[in-house]
């Protein structure tokens, strides 16, 4: 606010105090409320203060227009602050020239929305009997909330599990007793009030035994004795015909309510009797009806299906409580350890057409089976060259081609995917073809069945290539050859038979170890891994030349597992090798085993 209008608020409020009444219950009802000055700028030259819209100074005008021409009938509407109602009385008064109309604040105990007062009883559902006060359910009004382990019936919370003026429900009292009854001669009453257990009105019980008869509820005397003219007889002080009364049939108290027993009539069908027969010439008489027994009646029932409990073969029939085999005009018992197949009993322990169950057909001449058995109940194949039987299902044959399948590869279950390191491999000729290798790892000694074997991060004899051995005095790490701090003690030819001793040092091997001796000393076994000829090496070795090492050392052995295998002459070779010469891209020339 500038200081001008600062000034102007000032001055108003002097003048208001020198001059003005002011009505703290009193709102203009011609323009509303004010939070800021602007909201005065319709009514002419005003500020805002308290408030309410009041002149900016003395002797100014702040009506609107027309000032109080017209009924004082129209309030402001009601607001909320908070939980606070504000109301206006719905006609005003004109003092200067403005409708003004007086105000009242109501306390809103469930809240204030929307300039009204929020309803406390909203969403509140009480029980049958209660009524919702302030927001709580109360039992007739008075006050008391009954909980949910009672009900209100009236102004009273009550349980009407025990409460014998409300039992189950409100305003249903035990004082309703029985009909009396009669236990044989002896009467029973039921005296009130009653109890109320469990929801449940009980009566007290008044047992009195009747001189003569009990009949219907009440004790009769012997009123008719010798006055029943023949031929009535007197049962239970009253005349009956004992040749035709259903309750007393023959004599006094027999009822016609006992029938006979079931009882088969004929091989196919049971009697059953009424429970409620007739008296006729003084005996019970009852009515029976018939039913059919598909499989028989014996001992006065219904006899059970006699292949209920049975379970036969899948192409078996169980008539009369036997699996028969067979079609309708011939049907065959099938004995011992044979098997009811296609209507046929067959012994599915040797059957080719049903191994080991109807159906399952053992044989040869069919995909890729050279020769097939069914030998107790298993089917045993041999396998066409090239094929075999890999998913263990003899049913469909020879199904893995063992001479292009990657699963399957030269025999079941080698998978060329499977191999060490291994990224995408074929199988060709029943031979892995590794196609690539996990990064830094190789396949350096060339072989398809141990994949890509070497490890070319840490592999000393091969580091970063296949081609690249670290010097006796480093060691592979991460692919890189770095120095290492004892050479001395390096083992030399412990994977592949290489010597990486230094200069003047010896590699020796024994049966269980290698290793790098210093000049002068020598090998425990008098034995040097290095070799020339054959003849270097001891007996149970070879002499090899290793490709990727360059290398030349004695294997344990007869032949090279990598590499070549030197010899003088063929008898030097294993079998379908001979002795040639070699000559290595390093412009060596060897006599080596090569195959035939």
């Amino acid at each position: 606010m500038s200081m001008n209008r600062m000034m102007v608020v000032f001055l108003g409020v002097l003048f208001c105090l020198a001059g003005c009444v002011f009505h703290p219950d009193i709102d203009d009802g011609n323009r509303p409320n004010c939070d800021s000055d602007t909201d005065c700028d319709p009514y002419g030259d005003c500020v805002c203060l308290g408030g309410v819209c009041v002149p900016s100074e003395a002797g100014g005008e702040c009506v609107i227009e027309g000032g109080c021409d017209q009924a004082c009938d129209n309030p402001p509407p009601d607001v909320c602050n908070g939980d606070v109602l504000k109301t206006h009385s719905s006609t005003g008064e004109c003092i200067d020239s403005s409708c003004r109309y007086a105000s009242e604040t109501i306390e809103c105990p469930a809240g204030c929305e929307d300039g009204a007062c929020l309803d406390p009883c909203a969403g509140v559902d009480c029980d049958p009997g209660e009524e919702c006060i302030e927001g709580a359910c109360m039992c007739g009004g008075t006050g008391q909330d009954c909980g949910p382990d009672s009900t209100c019936c009236g102004t009273e919370c009550v349980d009407t599990d025990v409460d014998a003026n409300h039992c189950r429900e409100c305003n249903r009292a035990c004082d309703n007793p029985f009909d009396p009854l009669c236990d044989g001669n002896v009467l029973i009453t039921f005296g009130r009030p009653g109890e109320c257990t469990d929801g449940l009105c009980t009566y007290p019980e008044i047992r009195e035994a009747c001189p003569f008869f009990c009949v219907n509820g009440a004790c009769a005397g012997q009123t008719c004795g010798e006055d029943c003219e023949s031929p009535m007889t007197c049962c239970a002080g009253q005349c009956v015909d004992t040749t035709s009364d259903t309750g007393n049939c023959g004599t006094c108290g027999k009822a016609c309510n006992d029938p006979p027993e079931p009882r088969c009539n004929g091989p196919q069908q049971l009697a059953i009797y009424d429970t409620e027969g007739n008296c006729s010439n003084g005996g019970c008489e009852y009515e029976w009806y018939p039913v059919s027994c598909e499989f028989g009646c014996a001992e006065a029932a219904c006899l059970p299906d006699p292949c209920a409990m049975i379970e036969c073969d899948d192409d078996a029939q169980c008539i009369g409580g036997e699996c028969l085999c067979g079609s309708e005009d011939l049907l065959t018992l099938c004995s011992g350890e044979t098997v009811c197949c296609q209507g046929a009993c067959v012994d599915t322990y040797m059957d080719m057409s049903n191994c080991g169950g109807c159906g399952l057909v053992c044989e040869a001449g069919v995909n890729h089976v050279y020769d097939a058995w069914c030998i107790d109940g298993i089917c045993y194949l041999w396998c066409d060259p090239d094929s075999g039987d890999c998913d263990e299902n003899p049913f469909n044959g020879c199904e893995a081609y063992t001479w292009n399948d990657t699963s399957n590869c030269g025999e079941c279950g080698f998978d060329c995917t499977q191999l060490p390191a291994v990224e995408i491999a074929d199988c060709g000729d029943g031979v892995c073809i590794v196609a690539s290798c996990a990064e830094m790892f190789a396949n350096c000694d060339g072989e398809p069945w141990n994949g890509c074997e070497t490890d070319l991060m840490n592999d000393r004899y091969r580091c970063g290539d296949c081609y690249t051995p670290c010097t006796f005095d480093h060691q592979c790490v991460d692919g890189y050859c770095v120095p290492v701090t004892d050479p001395v003690e390096i083992i030399c030819g412990y994977d592949i038979d290489i010597t990486v001793c230094s200069d003047g040092m010896v590699c020796c091997y024994t049966a269980l170890e290698r290793y790098c001796i210093l000049p002068g000393e020598s090998c425990q076994d008098g034995v040097e891994v290095q070799c020339d000829e054959p003849e270097d090496c001891q007996d149970g070795h070879s002499c090899c030349f290793d490709v990727a090492m360059r290398s030349v050392s004695c294997v344990m052995g007869n032949g090279c597992a990598s590499g070549y295998q030197l010899c003088q002459e063929e008898a030097d070779c294993p079998e379908a090798h001979e002795c040639g010469t070699i000559v290595f891209g390093t412009g060596q020339t060897f006599m080596v085993c090569m195959p035939i």
